[in-house]
C-alpha cells in the first residue's frame, strides 16, 4: 500500500499545481445544458434502526422513502442500508454510520460525492468513463474509483481504513490548499482538469491491500 511519505508527497504535487492554477484567471462557465437531470437514487434495503435529517430533526427511514442530494444518513446499533444510484453503483451503510449524500448528479454524466462522517461502507461501483466520478470523502481522504468493490470505515478518531476487494481506488490526503482548488473548479476548466489529473495520479490502494490514514 501506498506509504504516509508517498501521501505526503501526491499533497506536495497538489499544492504545487494549485500554485500554478491561481496564477490564471478564471475561465468562462460552463453553462448547464438541457439534459441535466439528478439520478435517482434509491432506497433498496432498510433494517433496524435507520433514519435521515429533515428539518433539524431525525425521521425513521422506511423503503419507501426518496433518497435526494443533500441527505443526512444515519444507521444505529443495529441498523443498515443500501442505496443504489442507478445502474452506477451501490453503497450499503452498516451499523453506526452517518453520512451526507454531498452529490448525486448526471450532467451528462455520473459524478456521485458522499461525505462519510463515521461508521463503514460497502461500495460497489460499476466502470466509469471520461468525466464520470465516484467519491468518498472523509476528514483524512478523499477516495476515487472508476469501478471496484471496496470497504471504507471512519474510526471513531476519524482514522479512515481502506480495503479493496475488487479492482482499485485512488486516495488523496485532505488539505486546505486542494480543497481551495476544488471550489474554484466549478467555473475554471483548467482548475477541474488539475484536480482530476491529481486525483488519477494519487496513490492507489490495489485489490486485496488495505490502507488506514490517520
Amino acid at each position: 500500500p501506498p506509504s504516509r511519505a508517498g501521501i505526503r508527497a501526491c499533497r506536495a504535487d497538489a499544492r504545487g499545481a494549485i500554485d500554478s492554477v491561481q496564477r490564471y484567471s478564471p475561465l468562462q462557465s460552463v453553462p448547464p445544458t438541457l439534459a441535466d437531470k439528478l439520478p435517482r437514487p434509491e432506497l433498496v434495503f432498510v433494517e433496524g434502526e435507520a433514519s435521515r435529517l429533515v428539518g433539524g430533526t431525525w425521521t425513521r427511514l422506511s423503503i419507501d422513502d426518496s433518497i435526494v442530494e443533500g441527505d443526512s444518513l444515519r444507521t444505529g446499533a443495529d441498523g443498515r442500508i443500501e442505496i443504489r444510484f442507478g445502474e452506477r453503483a451501490a453503497v450499503r451503510m452498516l451499523e453506526n454510520s452517518l453520512i451526507v449524500i454531498r452529490r448525486a448528479a448526471f450532467s451528462g454524466e455520473t459524478r456521485i460525492e458522499i461525505a462519510v462522517d463515521s461508521g463503514t461502507l460497502l461500495n460497489k461501483v460499476g466502470t466509469l468513463v471520461g468525466a464520470e466520478c465516484f467519491e468518498l470523502r472523509t476528514n483524512m481522504a478523499i477516495v476515487g474509483v472508476r469501478g471496484t468493490e471496496f470497504t471504507l470505515s471512519v474510526a471513531a478518531d476519524k482514522a479512515t481504513r481502506i480495503a479493496v476487494k475488487k479492482g482499485r481506488v485512488t486516495v488523496l490526503a485532505r488539505s486546505p490548499s486542494f480543497e481551495s482548488i476544488e471550489e474554484a473548479a466549478g467555473e475554471n476548466l483548467l482548475a477541474r482538469f488539475v484536480v482530476d489529473a491529481v486525483l488519477v495520479l494519487s496513490p492507489s490502494v490495489d485489490e486485496g491491500q488495505e490502507l488506514v490514514i490517520r
